[in-house]
């Protein structure tokens, strides 16, 4: 490198973490992580006056031949959106690269690794014949689900494959091709040779699947069991109600409910209405399941190279500060500069409790001063940068701004990943980070915390920019879920915090819908559940007397040390629901009666006013959610799970230990 070692600093660490991956990755991840160390090179060159093109040729080519990589076999990669000078440098790397947003030559076959999933593997078609070109978009996106295939949770892995099958259908459809055939093809070959067991029982949530979607799917997985949709509580023996009750059940029947209800009321032995109460009641019970478990989606994905530590800063809009740390710890990041987490929202606790990983903390100003600190880094200029990205990202799309916002627990995040060297969303015992914004923060409203880390980069308004481009224009292996997070028009906050490592960046950006001024709570106490407020936004569904409501779940998490090594997290599964007095009931989860259950008009805001008892089993992190209906603004999330964002907006998330 000599002459090259000031010209190309960020690209040749970029090239080595490249290489470091070489041989695990697929080819059109390959390309991908090639074109983004060209950009580097690039860009690197202008700012300091080298040719960049021409050593991005020279370096790359010589340190992929020397890693074995065979540069001149048909590489299949989606070019779309690359910068033509970026696309010039990488096919003079590759001669043989196809774009597969255009149609690929019949005569190149895609030769994969012996120790990698083949997508291309069987090019010649099943007997029905289809060439492999008439599903270009197809195939990338069953390459991103294979690349985090045994990462993936059952019912996470059903509904990536799931899209997979639309995907191949309807791109068929276009092409004139079988897409049902392919689909079943080359994902069962897929699945196979990344060793998946399509043959146990797998359990998702199949309702609004399209008939010939969901026949591949079943084809695919054939014990794959149904989550149930809830039943109706008319089908359900519960004891009586007192006979108060029962005269109240008399006053409120029928004449309050839609005439479509009424007349469906069977059976004759329960009074006429009860049953198709029940329906409905069970028909927003099963829709609430579905936002919750649309809204529980999380991930990231993150790669492990090994690199000592030096110094370690905090910084944040309330300060810095500075530590040293071990050497010789484990450095993780992802895509070689950037790294991007998805997540989920907040909590609250009531009571502050100190843990190993707040106490483990030893703060020292003497390792380097706060003069030299501010000579090399610029934190106040990448938190400006990265809050003034946002919004222009925002504004491009009609999308009103985040106003800036202080956390602790995102200043806390992005501390405790510099200190530890290594991104994850738990922390070491395996709690998310919905129990750190509770514990910090109070977990007065809803939060999404999206990571950042960075290897051979500065602290700078630059990198504060490059973070939200990645994360907006660059997230399609992580299906597009931190770009819907910072678009989202549910947030009206952003909080963003930074820590540095010596040459390891880490940062976090909190994403916060802030649609409630609470008057009492929220507050877990003696077993009791409780919050009162207004909130702005709408309640999005009502009962069939017409009463207001806004959904109510508990997802619950037990935590695991293992945990902190995962590459994804999500507040648990949904293990409880609260509704008011005797309305309803849900499926295969415990159902709870608030004592007190109000929503009411109040000029511009509703007042909620919402008390129940629960307990979560001991060692349970239970987190309450609470919904409201969207902000009207129009915008369209490309995440998979993105089309709960658009009818809902979280208000409240809050944690109670067991």
């Amino acid at each position: 490198m000599d002459q090259f070692d000031d010209c190309f600093s960020r690209a040749f660490a970029e090239l080595d973490s490249v290489l470091a991956k070489v041989h695990i990755l697929e080819d059109w991840q390959l390309i991908s992580r090639v074109a983004s160390v060209i950009w580097t090179f690039i860009e690197e060159g202008r700012e300091k006056g080298c040719d960049g093109a021409s050593a991005a040729r020279y370096y790359l080519a010589k340190a992929l031949r020397e890693a074995g990589v065979d540069l001149y076999k048909p590489y299949y990669a989606y070019l779309h959106g690359t910068r033509e000078d970026v696309v010039e440098v990488l096919r003079d790397i590759f001669p043989n690269l196809v774009d597969v947003r255009g149609h690929a030559p019949a005569s190149p076959r895609r030769t994969a690794r012996s120790e990698q999933p083949s997508l291309h593997a069987a090019e010649e078609g099943p007997k029905g014949g289809f060439a492999p070109d008439c599903f270009a978009k197809a195939f990338m996106e069953l390459g991103e689900v294979m690349a985090k295939a045994h990462l993936l949770d059952d019912w996470q892995l059903v509904s990536r494959i799931t899209h997979v099958v639309y995907t191949f259908i309807e791109e068929g459809k276009e092409n004139g091709c079988d897409g049902a055939s392919a689909a079943l093809t080359y994902i069962t070959e897929a699945l196979e040779r990344a060793g998946i067991d399509r043959f146990k029982t797998y359990r998702a949530y199949l309702h609004g699947t399209r008939e010939d979607v969901l026949r591949v799917v079943r084809q695919i997985f054939p014990y794959l069991a149904e989550i149930r949709r809830p039943y109706a509580v008319a089908e359900v023996e519960r004891p009586s109600p007192p006979h108060r009750w029962r005269q109240l059940e008399r006053v409120r029947a029928p004449a309050s409910r839609p005439a479509s209800l009424a007349a469906s009321a069977k059976p004759p032995w329960k009074p006429r209405g009860r049953k198709a109460v029940g329906r409905a009641v069970a028909a927003l019970a099963a829709l609430i399941i579905a936002v919750a478990v649309l809204h529980s989606y999380s991930e990231i994905i993150s790669l492990v190279l090994h690199k000592p530590a030096n110094v370690e800063t905090l910084y944040s809009s309330r300060g810095l500060s500075t530590e040293l740390s071990r050497s010789s710890v484990p450095l993780t990041y992802t895509t070689s500069q950037i790294s991007i987490v998805y997540t989920t929202t907040t909590t609250s606790l009531t009571h502050f409790t100190t843990h190993s990983s707040f106490t483990t903390w030893q703060i020292t100003t003497s390792a380097i001063t706060s003069r030299e600190i501010e000579g090399l880094d610029d934190a106040a200029g990448f938190i400006s940068a990265a809050v003034e990205a946002i919004n222009n990202e925002r504004a491009a799309l009609g999308i009103p701004p985040a106003t800036p916002t202080v956390l602790k627990a995102a200043e806390f995040k992005a501390r405790y990943m510099a200190q530890n060297n290594h991104l994850s969303h738990y922390d070491k015992e395996g709690r998310h980070p919905i129990y750190y914004y509770t514990k910090l923060d109070g977990g007065l409203y809803a939060v999404e915390e999206n990571g950042f880390a960075c290897f051979g980069c500065s602290v700078s308004a630059k990198w504060g920019r490059e973070m939200v481009r990645e994360m907006v224009h660059n997230d399609a292996l992580s299906l597009w879920g931190h770009r819907d997070s910072i678009l989202n028009p549910c947030h009206n906050r952003v909080a963003v915090a930074v820590a540095r490592n010596g040459t390891s960046v880490y940062a976090v950006v909190y994403m916060v819908g802030e649609w409630a001024q609470w008057v009492e709570g929220p507050l877990y106490r003696d077993g009791v559940f409780h919050v009162k407020g207004y909130v702005k936004l709408p309640p999005p569904e009502k009962l069939y007397d017409g009463r207001s409501l806004y959904p109510v779940v508990i997802h619950c998490d037990k935590p695991n040390p293992d945990y902190y090594w995962r590459h994804s997290y999500s507040t648990g599964e949904i293990c409880a629901g609260v509704l008011p007095q005797n309305v309803g009931q849900y499926p295969n989860i415990q159902t709870i009666y608030a004592d007190v259950y109000t929503v009411v008009k109040s000029g511009d805001s509703w007042l909620i006013d919402l008390k129940f008892r629960y307990k979560p089993p001991p060692g349970t992190i239970a987190t309450v959610i609470i919904y409201a209906g969207s902000t009207g603004v129009k915008w369209s999330p490309m995440a998979p799970w993105g089309e709960g964002r658009l009818k809902y907006c979280r208000v409240l998330n809050y944690v109670i230990e067991g």
